[in-house]
């Protein structure tokens, strides 16, 4: 997709990520600091600690580090460890904390991770900011200076720090099919921006959504979690996600014909989302689907349908969906007149680079 000097930087941003992922690659493969963060994480716990977006990242890493990794990992929100840290520390054996910050300056995660370390745990930051509190807090940092944003909008930082913690963990646990695969991975988004990018702003343009769902199983479902709330923040109107299934347990009550639901379909879930899928329709609700491929059963029950055809792992794809998804939501704000606000929603600290 072309990019004119006028367009907002967050659109600027979102269309980099393949280029970003790629920098991001080659950085962590050839880095030094990769093999002290590994060294400090070890075979012990994992805890993943971040806010907002960084907490969605989290709920999305933790599951690949617990099923990929050598030890328990899990993902909480800053702002709790920071206001009742006894309801989860105590009694814990020490681990390593990997604590999430895209300004590196969010205040509830310096003081976690601060904690965290006077009771012997230790700490690896993540953040795209070389000069950054958190990195003081940390024993060890990783730092995404090229993923850094204008827009306060977080896109590129988010994926980005994703793609790391993944090709971290894959590094870490020798795991070369999952090395592979992410490898793979700027590539194959380049090529999803290209062929959907004209359908997802004809989809936004043409919608009367006025309140959205976003519905995902394990990993997916902080995938689904960021994306509710990119388009809460860009559309300004209601946006939450569930796990798949939940959906059926109250929320669907509020379903109308102004809703959008997104199902992101992945493998593990596979089976009974693809149950869920002819619930939903009788709803009155618009259906996305992100999806490897679409089945019979995606094609009769969905109005919009996002084929990523990767030929990718669940958790080798996953970051794949991102993108198409955050454009959709910027798509989708200008369709409703919320060109003005995108426009005010920047923040231009020194160290940003400008993006050609």
């Amino acid at each position: 997709m072309n990019i004119a000097d006028n367009d907002h930087y967050v659109l600027k941003e979102i269309l980099s990520q393949p280029e970003i992922w790629q920098h991001t690659l080659v950085w962590v493969q050839a880095g030094s600091v990769r093999q002290k963060a590994c060294s400090l994480i070890g075979q012990r716990p994992i805890i993943l600690v971040g806010c907002g977006s960084s907490y969605y990242l989290s709920l999305a890493c933790s599951p690949v580090w617990n099923t990929l990794g050598a030890a328990p990992a899990w993902a909480l929100s800053a702002t709790d460890l920071m206001l009742y840290p006894d309801g989860y520390w105590r009694g814990q054996q020490p681990g390593a904390v990997i604590a999430v910050s895209r300004s590196g300056k969010t205040a509830e995660t310096c003081e976690a991770t601060r904690h965290a370390r006077t009771l012997g745990w230790r700490a690896v930051g993540v953040t795209c900011y070389s000069d950054a509190p958190l990195i003081a807090a940390c024993e060890e940092s990783l730092v995404l200076t090229d993923a850094a944003e204008v827009s306060r909008f977080t896109t590129r930082a988010l994926t980005a720090m994703i793609l790391l913690l993944e090709m971290l963990l894959a590094e870490h646990s020798r795991n070369e099919e999952l090395r592979r695969e992410l490898l793979q991975l700027p590539e194959k988004a380049s090529r999803l921006l290209g062929r959907y990018g004209e359908q997802i702003a004809d989809f936004a343009r043409a919608g009367t959504f006025q309140d959205y769902v976003f519905l995902g199983q394990g990993a997916y479902f902080g995938i689904a979690s960021e994306l509710a709330l990119k388009t809460r923040e860009m559309v300004r109107t209601s946006a939450v996600a569930y796990p798949s299934l939940e959906f059926l347990h109250g929320p669907r009550y509020a379903t109308t014909s102004s809703t959008l639901i997104v199902v992101l379909l992945s493998d593990g879930g596979a089976n009974y989302q693809l149950e869920l899928l002819p619930k939903l329709k009788p709803l009155g609700a618009k259906i996305a689907v992100v999806c490897e491929r679409a089945s019979a059963e995606v094609t009769a029950n969905a109005d919009f349908v996002l084929e990523l055809e990767s030929g990718l792992s669940d958790y080798g794809r996953m970051l794949l969906m991102v993108p198409p998804m955050q454009l959709f939501a910027y798509r989708r704000a200008l369709a409703v007149g919320k060109s003005s606000w995108i426009e005010q929603m920047i923040n231009l600290p020194a160290e940003s680079p400008q993006i050609s």
